[in-house]
C-alpha cells in the first residue's frame, strides 16, 4: 500500500500536532477542547480524500463522542465513505467499530450490535485478531447489558478463545470473570466460581491487582448470596485490603458497602453503619453524585433497623434530593419507598400512604418491577392500617 501523504508537512507545528493526536486520540481525553481545535485545523488544511484524513476524522469522531454524539457520527460516515472509496478495510472497520462504540455509549445495545458484527467480518478478512477479540468483548457487553447472559457468555467465550490465541492474558481474565458474571446472573452459581477462579488465578499469577480484587469481590457475593456470611467477609476483607494497597478508591467505597451489607444481615448494625460511613467519605471524595446517594440510603436503612427514625428520614431525604437533581428515577423510587416504609413503622400511615403513591408513580412510569411490587405492598399495609385504627 502506498504510504499516506502529508501535504502540510511544510507546516511543523501542523504536522506535530497531527502526531501527536494520532499517537493519542484513543486515550483519556484532556484538554478536549483545544485538540478539537487543533484537530480541526489539521482536517481543513488536509484536503486529499486519504488515509491520514480517514484517521483524522476518526481522532476528532473520538473526541467529539464524550459530548456531542450527532457530530461525531457525521466525522465517522465521511470517514468509512473516504475509506470505502479508497478500499482501505482498516479504516472502514475502525469507523464501524467506533460507531458500534458510541452507540453503545448511548446504551443503544441493538444497534451497537449489529455495527460490532460487521466490524468483526472485516477484522477476520484482515487477519487482525486483537481487534477481532475486542469486537467479540463488545459484543458481549451489548448481550449481557440487553440480560441476553447466554448470547453474552457466547460472545465472551470467542473473545477468550482468541485472546488466548494473541496472547493477551489480561484480556483472558477479563473475559472469564464477564462469562462468570452471566452464570452468576442466572443464578449458576457453582458454575460462575470456576470462572472467577480462573480468572483470578490469571490475574494472580501476573500481578494484575486491581482485577484480583475484583475477583475476590465476586466471589465475596456468592457466598453472601448463599448466606456464608463469614467467607463472604473473608473475601470481601480481601478485595478491600488490595484496593486500599493500589489506592483505587472506587473499588475502596463498593468493598466497605459489601462488608457493611454482611454486617447488617448478621444483625450487627454498628459495625453495618461504621463500614456505611466509611463508604460515604470515600464517596464525598470522589464526588459521585449516585454513589453519595446510595451510600445515604444504606445508612437510613441502618438508622431504621436501630429505631432512630429522625436520622433514618433524614438520611433518606436528602438521598432523594441527590437523585431527583440528578434525575436517577429508579433510586428516586427506593428512597420514597423507604421513607413510606419509616412512617408506615410510626403509624403514621397517611404520610406513608402519600409516598408509596409517589413511588408508585415513579416505578410505572419507568416500568421498574420491583418497586411496583413494594409499593403496592405498601399502599395495602397503610390503608390496612389506617381502617383498623378508624375503627377503634
Amino acid at each position: 500500500m502506498k504510504p499516506p501523504t502529508f501535504p502540510f508537512m511544510k507546516n511543523t507545528t501542523r504536522y506535530l500536532l497531527l502526531l501527536y493526536a494520532l499517537i493519542f486520540f484513543q486515550h483519556s481525553v484532556y484538554s478536549q477542547n483545544s485538540e478539537i481545535d487543533s484537530l480541526t485545523t489539521v482536517l481543513e488544511n488536509h484536503q486529499e480524500n486519504d488515509t491520514t484524513k480517514v484517521n483524522i476524522l476518526q481522532a476528532l469522531a473520538t473526541y467529539y463522542s464524550k459530548n456531542d454524539v450527532n457530530k461525531a457520527l457525521d466525522y465517522i460516515d465521511i470517514s468509512e465513505s473516504i475509506s470505502e472509496t479508497l478500499d482501505y478495510k482498516k479504516g472502514a472497520a475502525r469507523s464501524i467499530f467506533l460507531k458500534g462504540t458510541f452507540e453503545m455509549e448511548q446504551s443503544h445495545f441493538t444497534e451497537a450490535m449489529q455495527y460490532f458484527m460487521t466490524a468483526s467480518q472485516l477484522y477476520q478478512e484482515l487477519g487482525d485478531t486483537i481487534k477481532l477479540a475486542e469486537c467479540f468483548t463488545k459484543l458481549g457487553h451489548c448481550a449481557y447489558n440487553s440480560n441476553d447472559f447466554k448470547s453474552a457468555i457466547a460472545y465472551f467465550e470467542k473473545a477468550v478463545a482468541t485472546d488466548k490465541k494473541n496472547g493477551n492474558a489480561e484480556s483472558v481474565a477479563k473475559n472469564l470473570k464477564q462469562i462468570g458474571y452471566g452464570y452468576f446472573d442466572m443464578s449458576e452459581y457453582d458454575i460462575a466460581r470456576t470462572y472467577f477462579d480462573e480468572a483470578l488465578a490469571i490475574n494472580i499469577k501476573n500481578g494484575y491487582q486491581k482485577e484480583t480484587s475484583s475477583c475476590y469481590n465476586i466471589i465475596g457475593a456468592i457466598y453472601s448470596k448463599r448466606d456464608n456470611y463469614p467467607n463472604a467477609l473473608e473475601f470481601y476483607n480481601k478485595a478491600l485490603t488490595i484496593s486500599e494497597n493500589i489506592k483505587d478508591t472506587i473499588e475502596i467505597s463498593k468493598n466497605l458497602n459489601n462488608i457493611a451489607i454482611i454486617y447488617k444481615a448478621y444483625g450487627k448494625y454498628d459495625k453495618a453503619l461504621e463500614n456505611y460511613e466509611k463508604a460515604y467519605a470515600v464517596q464525598l471524595k470522589i464526588g459521585d453524585q449516585e454513589g453519595i446517594a446510595t451510600l445515604l440510603n444504606n445508612i437510613g436503612s441502618i438508622h431504621l433497623k436501630k429505631e432512630a427514625y429522625d436520622k433514618a428520614l433524614a438520611n433518606y431525604n436528602e438521598a432523594l434530593q441527590i437523585n431527583r437533581k440528578i434525575n436517577r428515577k429508579i433510586n428516586i423510587s427506593r428512597n420514597l419507598t423507604n421513607i413510606g416504609n419509616t412512617y408506615l413503622t410510626l403509624e403514621k400511615y397517611k404520610l406513608a400512604e402519600e409516598y408509596y403513591k409517589e413511588a408508585n408513580l415513579v416505578s410505572l412510569e419507568i416500568d421498574y418491577q420491583i418497586g411496583i411490587c413494594n409499593t403496592y405492598r405498601g399502599l395495602a399495609a397503610s390503608l390496612f392500617f389506617k381502617k383498623n385504627m378508624t375503627k377503634h
